[in-house]
């Protein structure tokens, strides 16, 4: 496989330069995509896989499959290393959310309860937080009131999951 071509191709359906040409005709082009696939006999993910293999890096700034993949990696390694910690914020948000009639809760009530329990802050974990299927985003977002998060903006999780068998906290 012309793995410079390969490589050539994946930047211009990215859009990045060399530009030999007007590519930005090729940007996220469907039919682009099926040709570099037709050419090298590979889905996209798949030739991006074996360009990232082939050459040991990722040539491009812009890849979604390969940031999928290294946010995944990356929320699995923060989660493990206070996996103990973090199950137990889990068990405070679900109280939280059951205390309240719309089932809400935000990282910042979490953070909050940890507090209040005298446990201490999740750090990169705390992606992890409302990532399993008892939770789903409701579409909102509220400013944090956590001074450290300078207001940025935070996503409400509403709670759908069984309220059966939920851990009391230690007061």
């Amino acid at each position: 496989m012309n793995c410079k071509k390969l490589e050539r191709d994946l930047k211009m359906l990215d859009g990045l330069p060399p530009y030999e040409g007007p590519t930005n005709i090729c940007l996220h082009d469907a039919y682009f995509a099926k040709a570099i696939e037709r050419e090298h006999g590979a889905p996209i993910a798949q030739l991006r896989l074996f360009l990232t293999r082939r050459t040991g890096t990722t040539r491009t700034l812009f890849g979604y499959i390969e940031s999928q993949r290294r946010k995944t990696k990356g929320m699995q390694r923060a989660a493990g290393a206070h996996i103990d910690l973090l199950n137990y914020a889990r068990r405070l948000a679900v109280r939280v959310a059951l205390g309240r009639d719309n089932r809400v809760a935000t990282a910042d009530d979490v953070a909050q309860a940890l507090e209040e329990h005298g446990y201490p802050q999740l750090g990169p974990e705390a992606g992890s937080l409302f990532k399993t299927r008892d939770w789903l985003f409701t579409g909102n977002r509220v400013q944090s009131e956590r001074i450290k998060n300078h207001s940025a903006e935070i996503k409400v999780w509403r709670y759908i999951g069984r309220a059966v068998g939920v851990v009391q906290c230690k007061q």
